[in-house]
């Protein structure tokens, strides 16, 4: 099972004079794409106790993930408005007393073979951080596979978020980057800094150019099919949903660089296809 821990938002998309509210957050998204490709998933999020958490809730439900939401009554849900100019989005995320950054841990439950994957907003607050890493480590304890997508988001982290990021990419088996956070975070290493990290896996996104995996000292370059792209909001969730997809029916421990390979060729596939509409999750049938 793939369980994805983290934020789930409200989605406010903003194109000119259209504004469009949709089901956002990384984690989710990742989950909506794993569950689509075919595996067992399970996403654990927070909401606010207000009308717009539970319209999130029933526009997830109809997604099909395994839901385990939790209701905040002392804090809000979350908002992220998205502009978009030519298919490119920016973000700006309203989270003052929001409610994702404080899903509690309790009653996550992570067997051995399993993967838990982490979302990062949660990691802009102190209990966040904890309780990330506490689960983090207890996953390992079990024996699961613990992934981490870095979606740095500036302005969001203080320093001892940006610590904690490091510190999640430390302990993570598998994490994904894209050319954002690389800047962000290693703005004089660029990509050397993934073929010297201890993750197992790194992957690094290249948007339409496809995406490197570093896997066991050994480095790859997957290509993207080139398409137009309509709104790239949530293409890198797609992508990773999937390439944990991949992984999960698979054996890790017997997974070499050309089953690496296979699995980004599929993940970049889903990734150019999620930017094809507009909004982080596909429309509904």
């Amino acid at each position: 099972m793939i369980i994805c821990f983290g934020e789930i938002l409200a989605d406010i998309f903003v194109n000119g004079a259209d504004t469009q509210i949709s089901l956002g957050g990384a984690p989710l998204n990742v989950a909506v794409a794993a569950h689509r490709s075919g595996v067992e998933v399970c996403f654990v999020g927070r909401v606010g106790a207000d009308l717009l958490g539970e319209m999130l809730i029933e526009k997830a439900k109809a997604y099909g993930v395994n839901l385990h939401i939790q209701k905040d009554k002392d804090r809000n849900t979350s908002i992220a408005l998205v502009t978009l100019t030519d298919g490119e989005r920016s973000f700006d995320f309203l989270r003052k007393n929001g409610a994702d950054a404080y899903v509690s841990g309790e009653g996550v439950d992570v067997g051995e073979g399993d993967i838990l994957h982490f979302g990062s907003l949660p990691l802009s607050t102190k209990e966040g951080r904890a309780t990330c890493l506490a689960l983090a480590k207890k996953a390992h304890k079990a024996g699961a596979l613990v992934s981490f997508d870095v979606n740095y988001r500036e302005g969001v982290f203080d320093e001892e978020g940006i610590s904690a990021i490091r510190e999640m990419i430390d302990i993570a088996d598998v994490v994904k980057y894209s050319g954002e956070d690389m800047a962000a975070l290693y703005p004089d290493q660029g990509e050397d800094a993934l073929s010297e990290a201890k993750a197992r896996l790194s992957v690094l996104t290249l948007g339409s150019e496809g995406c490197m995996v570093y896997f066991e000292g050994a480095m790859g370059y997957v290509p993207s099919e080139p398409v137009v792209p309509v709104d790239s909001t949530g293409a890198g969730d797609a992508f990773w949903g999937a390439m944990l997809a991949g992984i999960a029916k698979r054996h890790w421990n017997s997974l070499d660089m050309v089953a690496i390979e296979d699995c980004a060729e599929i993940a970049c596939k889903n990734g150019a296809e999620a930017t094809q509409y507009v909004g982080a999750l596909p429309p509904l049938q």
